[in-house]
């Protein structure tokens, strides 16, 4: 996973990634307490680099986790709100 752009952000960011084959995924969001905020995307992407914008008009200011689950593996990135 990348880095979301812009970071600090308000109020919306950009999620890029990457996949190395074909695969299903999850992309969703936490707040730092770990209760789910927003799933972005389920669904299989083909490989390649990946972009999604998450709008977070709807959501406190805050530092927010952004986690990408494929292949049983999982990775995350801390993302800043502020407004």
């Amino acid at each position: 996973m990348l880095e979301n752009f812009p970071n600090p952000f308000n109020p919306s960011t950009n999620i890029r990634f990457e996949l190395l084959r074909r695969d299903k995924i999850e992309l969703r969001v936490y707040d730092m307490l770990g209760n789910l905020v927003e799933v972005i995307y389920s669904g299989s992407l083909n490989a390649g680099t990946h972009d999604f914008k998450w709008n977070a008009k709807n959501v406190a200011s805050g530092v927010y986790v952004c986690k990408i689950y494929t292949g049983g593996l999982s990775y995350g990135r801390k993302m800043m709100l502020i407004k």
